[in-house]
């Protein structure tokens, strides 16, 4: 016997705001803590976000034939999604918060965008068939990694180059005492802020590129990556279809149609029907709501289709995923120690895990 609605308010999106903050600004944390500060030691399980990741499970126990404990907290992820849905991707990823504040700045461009929604689980299905070949290329796929890479390889070594050349130009320029001043914020900034000292990538540039692209993908739809690109919403997605928190109505009321039209995830199909899915309790639709029906409830998952992609699409997905081992001549990540899977640069990557020439060791 399902349960009643919960009474959800308009307070659960300032919840889910707090959440990301919250989240976001550990990850900031964990990301600083990362870089070198004079000792071979690190107090802070940094690769935390890489651990709660469930996509980083698969792959790496795909490649590796074999679980390797450290992700075991990728569970944790996994039972919430089945509790609550897809909550992890609006609630607690550092990427989707930085793209929901872009919304703020960045607005879609186009008056209809197309429904691209099966390219995630085509990339999903080639991240996991390539893996289990003894390649992988999640570090061009994985939210986590194009984020930390695109901070630690351009975004953290710019904030560095521009915040010491303008406390260099003060101290050079500047009558005395402001200089006193600024030395003091200075000394601040690089015992708390700035790194140790600065290292420079070769691939800063295309990883700034890539990072930013995915921020400009906004243009074409909010979300638009979450929503049509990224592999571990994909596979959060999959694993929600069992989620015992179900949203009601499940269609669109005829008469308004607010949620479906406002929905950032577009998680409603062309019948106006509720895709749970596609969506992450973003909580958006309990505001648009004018009679105020909308809420949730726990349920038991009832049966329905798994995915809306066609057997074309799976059948070239899993080619792709097949064909990768031949074409790409790289060291397999079955190779490497279980030592070398997690790492230490940014939360998740270590100094001695040397990334291959498709990118296979950069997480």
């Amino acid at each position: 016997m399902p349960m009643a609605p919960l009474p959800m308010k308009p307070r659960w999106k300032q919840a889910r705001r707090i959440s990301q903050t919250a989240c976001f600004l550990v990850f900031l944390f964990l990301f600083r803590q990362t870089d070198y500060s004079g000792t071979d030691t690190i107090p802070y399980a940094v690769n935390l976000f890489f651990r709660l990741d469930p996509l980083v499970l698969a792959v790496v126990t795909l490649a590796l034939k074999t679980f390797v404990s450290l992700l075991w907290p990728a569970f944790i992820t996994i039972a919430l999604t089945l509790v609550l849905g897809r909550v992890f991707c609006s609630w607690v990823c550092p990427l989707g918060t930085l793209i929901d504040l872009s919304g703020r700045f960045i607005q879609p461009r186009l008056k209809r965008e197309p429904d691209l929604k099966f390219l995630k689980y085509g990339i999903l299905a080639v991240l996991l068939i390539s893996s289990a070949f003894g390649v992988q290329f999640l570090g061009f796929a994985d939210p986590f990694s194009l984020l930390v890479r695109g901070l630690a390889f351009s975004l953290d070594p710019m904030m560095n180059y521009l915040t010491s050349g303008f406390f260099d130009a003060v101290y050079a320029h500047a009558p005395a005492f402001v200089s006193n001043l600024t030395e003091a914020l200075y000394q601040g900034l690089k015992d708390f802020v700035l790194p140790y000292k600065q290292s420079f990538f070769r691939l800063a540039g295309l990883s700034l590129c890539i990072l930013a692209g995915i921020f400009l993908l906004e243009l074409l739809g909010r979300r638009f990556w979450c929503r049509n690109l990224c592999p571990l919403g994909a596979l959060l997605g999959l694993i929600s279809k069992f989620s015992i928190l179900k949203r009601i109505p499940v269609k669109s009321c005829s008469h308004c149609r607010l949620c479906e039209s406002g929905c950032r995830m577009k998680a409603f199909d062309e019948n106006s029907r509720f895709q749970a899915e596609e969506c992450n309790l973003c909580m958006d639709c309990l505001e648009f709501c004018p009679d105020g029906i909308t809420g949730f409830r726990f349920s038991l998952p009832r049966p329905r289709p798994f995915v809306d992609i066609t057997r074309r699409q799976v059948v070239l997905a899993s080619l792709t995923g097949l064909a990768l081992p031949v074409l790409t001549r790289v060291r397999a990540v079955s190779g490497l120690s279980q030592d070398s899977i997690i790492g230490r640069r940014g939360p998740g990557l270590k100094s001695n895990f040397q990334p291959s020439a498709s990118g296979a060791g950069n997480v």
